[in-house]
């Protein structure tokens, strides 16, 4: 038999978590055709010499939901070996979506993935109003890799409800939502995210129309997700104050839905230091029990970067939130207000209450100035800082950002601070690996990079896990989880969607910035180490770090779907 490509004399990792093993893999239409030797002819022949060939990354958190329009190549994700990307995760999507709604979905998205709306209103270009549609208009685009994408629950809230969802839905109108979710899954949908974290609020500041629904609808949604029988429910953390309690409820959803559930981020934040293991513990549990209610962890500090100019730090501070509202030059003469400056200091260094920032200024970096006198400080915390000027760290914060017109960059690492901790929570077999947010929060941090990370630092530095067992986690039980057709091994007759690298250079490299935002605007990214080829559905997309302008991606429908699918093509 001809070949398209023959990959011979790789190290293959075949996904399952099954030791590794010497051989070739061949690729016809697409597909792997052949594990094992092949003497056949192949229009193309790559001698791997040794490297190690496995399934394509599968980056099952992302918000390309936007992004997918203007960089269709996701070309942050495919030089880290991502082959499949999920994206219509927290609740939040642009279909369904009525005409004249279109600027209250972006109020949805602006806050909660710190997306500009001059942005969001350039990139975007809408064109439909079911989820089948847009999920054709995503298909329409020249992609890069392939994409999946859960329907969101606020999308569907605000399609049944209009703008009256500030209340409890009546249940014509729970039935409605659950006609849509189920309108949804038949066009391909990959599962049903939803949204009740009380941090997550509108461009305004009110809370996501999600936010409002009691548990007969969230319940009466996760149900007929269960009737339809395929797809996931990914939701974040409920925001309630006990883990047993968290835990409880979102067992309860998969147990009455009978379908997965990811739920929260198991997370060493420093405002409640030993919370994660209590929260691991409870999903221990409940698995044990049966009930398929996983949670996820990052392999990387989330490190956030940010400006008083471009907030996302301290915005569920109440004062700091009302003072990000205001003009920029209101909000410099607020940060300059002494009386302000009283609330703003027992928000940020005295207040006790659960907050999304650490409070630990010790924590805090400063890593970017303009200003040749405050070159000498880079590098160092606010608390370092204020220590050499003998002042208050707040007012030292303040002061530097406001000679700087606001843009002075701090860096800080709210999340996954402790590296024993994390090493703890990636151990946890109930724990799915990476929590990337590829496409949202661009100027705050990136983490497309998750997957090579893994690879690199926590596989061949710490030697926490095997080779084999860290690329089954991040191919194969992804792809179970989310039922992704034919995708996850290295396995004849499977969808080649494959990465080879090196493994003793595979790696993440640092942050850096691209200028390739709709209307110029910057984003965060990262560059990759020892990545030699991405390979989706059976073309080569990335080669030596290098991307070849060939796009062969393709929408994944969810498995029922798919196959009603193709028969109407």
């Amino acid at each position: 038999m001809a070949y398209d490509m023959v990959i011979k004399n790789a190290r293959v990792i075949d996904g399952s978590g099954s030791a590794s093993f010497n051989g070739d893999v061949a690729i016809k239409n697409g597909r792997i055709a052949l594990v094992g030797r092949s003497n056949d002819s192949a229009k193309r022949v790559i001698d791997a010499d040794g490297l190690a060939l496995s399934p394509g990354f599968i980056d099952h958190h992302t918000h390309m939901d936007a992004q997918i329009f203007w960089d269709p190549g996701a070309s942050a994700s495919t030089i880290h070996g991502t082959t499949s990307l999920v994206m219509g995760n927290c609740g939040i999507t642009f279909a369904p979506c009525r005409p004249d709604h279109h600027d209250e979905t972006l109020k949805n998205f602006i806050r909660v993935e710190a997306m500009s709306r001059e942005v969001l209103e350039k990139g975007v270009p809408w064109g439909w109003e079911t989820f089948g549609e847009y999920l054709d208009a995503v298909d329409r685009q020249p992609l890069g890799l392939n994409v999946a994408c859960h329907i969101g629950h606020n999308a569907v809230r605000q399609y049944v409800m209009g703008t009256d969802y500030a209340r409890a839905a009546k249940p014509k109108e729970i039935r409605a939502m659950q006609a849509e979710v189920r309108t949804a899954l038949r066009a391909g949908a990959i599962g049903l995210s939803l949204n009740q974290l009380p941090r997550h609020v509108r461009e305004d500041g009110s809370p996501v129309p999600s936010a409002y629904a009691a548990d007969d609808e969230l319940f009466g949604l996760a149900e007929e997700m269960g009737r339809f029988g395929t797809g996931l429910i990914q939701t974040p953390s409920k925001g309630m104050s006990q883990p047993v309690e968290e835990a409880n409820w979102h067992a309860e959803l998969s147990r009455r839905s009978g379908r997965p559930v990811i739920w929260g981020v198991a997370q060493k934040a420093w405002r409640r230091p030993d919370i994660w293991r209590a929260f691991l513990d409870q999903v221990d549990i409940h698995i044990a029990q049966g009930a398929r209610a996983y949670t996820l962890t990052p392999s990387h500090p989330l490190l956030s970067f940010t400006t008083l100019a471009e907030p996302d730090e301290f915005e569920d501070l109440p004062t700091w939130a009302e003072v990000f509202r205001l003009p920029l030059e209101e909000r410099k003469r607020a940060f300059a207000d002494p009386e302000i400056r009283k609330k703003l200091h027992f928000e940020a260094v005295e207040d006790t209450t659960l907050s999304n920032f650490s409070r630990r200024w010790d924590l805090v970096m400063l890593t970017g100035v303009k200003l040749p006198k405050h070159q000498q400080f880079l590098g160092q915390s606010i608390a370092e800082i204020a220590a050499i000027q003998g002042k208050d760290v707040l007012d030292t914060f303040l002061d530097i950002s406001l000679e700087e017109d606001l843009e002075a960059r701090i860096e800080t690492a709210p999340i996954q601070g402790d590296p024993e901790a994390t090493a703890e929570m990636l151990r946890n077999p109930n724990v799915i690996i990476g929590i990337s947010d590829a496409g949202a929060h661009a100027t705050e941090h990136a983490g497309y990079g998750f997957c090579t990370l893994t690879l690199g630092h926590w596989v061949r530095e710490k030697q926490l896990m095997t080779l084999e067992e860290a690329v089954h986690r991040l191919t194969w039980v992804v792809a179970s989880l989310w039922e992704l057709p034919d995708r996850g091994l290295v396995r004849p007759g499977y969808v080649a969607d494959l990465v080879l690298f090196d493994p003793d250079r595979v790696g993440c490299g640092e942050l850096m910035w691209a200028h390739d935002m709709p209307l110029g605007q910057r984003r965060y990214v990262q560059k990759a180490h020892g990545i030699e080829a991405t390979i989706v559905n059976g073309e080569v997309v990335v080669e030596k770090g290098e991307h070849t302008g060939t796009r062969p991606g393709k929408v994944i429908r969810n498995r029922l779907a798919s196959r009603r699918h193709l028969t109407l093509i």
